[in-house]
């Protein structure tokens, strides 16, 4: 588990983001939510070492790049094209544990990871050739085989296909299955409602709200932050919620 206690988060002495009181959790999604520019990217960031902890309390803040690296992987919003192989840098998610020299266990875990993202047929192909879907793909695959208890996403569904989309939001779910704690910035805010357990919401350089998702519903929070309006409705027997 992961614990913010009144956390101040930004960069140098800057500050971004003021009293953030949260948990990522063990088998339970977070789904950070907030209108652009309002520091969603930071919180993630800050976990993973990019960001500062400027005041307040974080566990992991002492940990060291490689130790930190075994327990969080994160997936960013700014993803580069390095020349080189997809199946080469899905195994850049094994470096924490091997430190660059696969062994059997590695490459097992690299497997798997194209395996699950769907990549078999563009293992020898070049990061920089991919489409920007493929490329989150191949991204998503490293993450997968970093094998990290503590998965952070900074909004994965970008450049998505609606069928790769909802195969990664069911990939979520699975990793929430396994055990991880998910923290996911998601732009659509209807994913979140989809999949996530806790919802923390920031907007104005602070905490608005954190806790459950259906507390977060019942209480309108994010009809307020957002100026949306929320309809329920219900499809082929399932449920669910849209935003306008």
């Amino acid at each position: 588990m992961l614990v913010f206690e009144d956390a101040t988060v930004g960069y140098g002495r800057r500050a971004v983001l003021r009293g953030l009181s949260f948990t990522l959790e063990p088998g339970r999604i977070t789904a950070v939510l907030g209108p652009n520019g309002s520091g969603k990217s930071t919180v993630l960031r800050c976990i993973e070492g990019q960001s500062a902890l400027l005041a307040g309390r974080m566990p992991v803040e002492k940990l060291s790049p490689r130790e930190r690296a075994k327990r969080i992987a994160l997936f960013s919003q700014r993803l580069p094209a390095p020349d080189i192989p997809v199946e080469e840098l899905v195994s850049y998610g094994r470096f924490p544990h091997c430190g660059g020299r696969l062994g059997g266990a590695d490459r097992d875990a690299v497997e798997r990871a194209v395996a699950a993202t769907g990549l078999e047929g563009l293992r020898q192909s070049s990061v920089r050739r991919l489409s920007g879907g493929e490329r989150q793909r191949a991204f998503f695959a490293m993450l997968l085989a970093q094998d990290a208890p503590c998965v952070l996403l900074d909004e994965p569904g970008a450049f998505l296909d609606p069928a790769h989309h909802t195969a990664l939001l069911e990939r979520l779910c699975a990793l929430r299955a396994e055990g991880r704690a998910v923290g996911i910035v998601l732009h659509g805010v209807a994913d979140a409602f989809r999949i996530a357990d806790l919802i923390l919401l920031v907007a104005d350089g602070a905490q608005v709200f954190f806790g459950d998702t259906a507390e977060c519903a019942r209480g309108g929070y994010v009809e307020r932050v957002f100026g949306v309006r929320r309809l329920d409705f219900t499809a082929q027997g399932k449920r669910y919620t849209v935003f306008e």
